[in-house]
């Protein structure tokens, strides 16, 4: 892919819980192999991973703790166990912000990102669909 994109998705009145939650319940799933769930630990810099035995309720709990520490919320999520992405949330900031870096979709016999593809499936909840207040698409080459 000659160049990373980012969708930012800005909502109306749902808590970083609510949109984890949904998220989860439509098709997303943590990142995780046999030695857990890619996340960033309290304390630690975006960019310092570690791998930590987590459900998908244990990650909610993770990142709002994050949050709440004025720390940024980051998780890798993917699609039904393929395509998928890193989730950022911001303290005080009602976005979710959405890189899709892990085997990314791109649109049949081209190198462009699929943004149509991920869209539909990051707003496949009614509840995020109907709370969207932005949408921005963001190319950097």
């Amino acid at each position: 892919m000659s160049a990373d994109y980012t969708i930012v998705l800005g909502y109306c009145s749902l808590s970083t819980a609510t949109v984890l939650e949904e998220l989860f319940t439509t098709g997303w799933d943590c990142e995780r192999d046999e030695k857990g769930t890619w996340i960033v630990p309290l304390g630690q810099d975006v960019d310092e991973w570690d791998q930590i035995q987590l459900d998908n309720q244990q990650v909610i709990a993770h990142v709002v703790e994050k949050l709440a520490r004025d720390e940024v919320g980051v998780v890798n999520v993917v699609w039904r166990g393929k395509h998928g992405g890193r989730l950022m949330f911001f303290p005080q900031d009602d976005t979710l912000l959405f890189s899709p870096v892990i085997y990314p979709v791109t649109i049949a016999g081209t190198r462009r990102l699929d943004i149509e593809w991920y869209l539909q499936r990051l707003l496949a909840s009614d509840i995020l669909f109907s709370n969207v207040c932005t949408i921005d698409v963001s190319q950097c080459l």
